[in-house]
């Protein structure tokens, strides 16, 4: 009788398991809005082992921490192919993409990099009508991390864009967090992008 129910209750988690898309749990190389490994800077953290916590995502967090001014769009998901290791390596680098090759471009980097370990996701990206594709990572320790914007300007005359970022870390979790800033811009094809990124204290 044990046996029976031992078998039947076998049977149930892999029924579950099937229904349930555990194949789906495995996944630990997705890159997400908010990457995460543990920082192996942190003393007073006992440090486990990276190969035991993937790159997960934090799926309450949006994009942004604070909503889009008019002519902007998100688009942390067109780069959210990129692996948490390429990020990582691009951290503090403003990326402004005007063409589709130099989108390609981007992808290859990555690709030929050798930090990712499953081949990236190309997201397409629409570059009609003079739309651009800017962006940046910016990394930190704890358990969220947040891209306010504080400040945008659009000169048309002088054909300048200029965000001013501050980026948010909270919590005491010894989590390195690599947070993506992307957005696509309007008509915007032969405008000088500025983003400057400070640190909330």
């Amino acid at each position: 009788m044990d046996s029976q129910l031992l078998r039947y209750g076998i049977l149930n988690v892999i029924l579950l398991c099937v229904l349930a898309g555990c194949d789906n749990l495995l996944a630990a190389d997705v890159a997400t809005p908010v990457n995460v490994r543990v920082a192996t800077a942190v003393p007073t953290v006992p440090i486990i082992e990276e190969t035991a916590t993937p790159d997960i995502l934090v799926p309450t967090l949006p994009p942004t921490a604070t909503p889009l001014p008019f002519g902007l769009e998100e688009a942390v998901t067109v780069m959210s192919g990129i692996c948490f290791e390429s990020a990582f390596d691009a951290v503090d680098t403003v990326f402004i993409m005007r063409s589709p090759e130099e989108h390609i471009h981007l992808y290859d980097l990555a690709e030929n990099s050798g930090l990712c370990r499953r081949p990236i996701i190309r997201n397409p990206f629409d570059f009609s009508n003079g739309r651009i594709l800017a962006g940046i990572w910016t990394a930190g320790i704890g358990c969220t991390a947040d891209h306010e914007i504080l400040d945008y300007q659009r000169n048309d005359d002088q054909k300048t864009l200029t965000f001013q970022l501050r980026f948010v870390t909270g919590g005491d979790c010894p989590y390195e967090l690599v947070r993506p800033f992307w957005v696509a811009i309007d008509d915007a094809s032969d405008y000088d992008v500025t983003i400057n990124v400070e640190r909330a204290d």
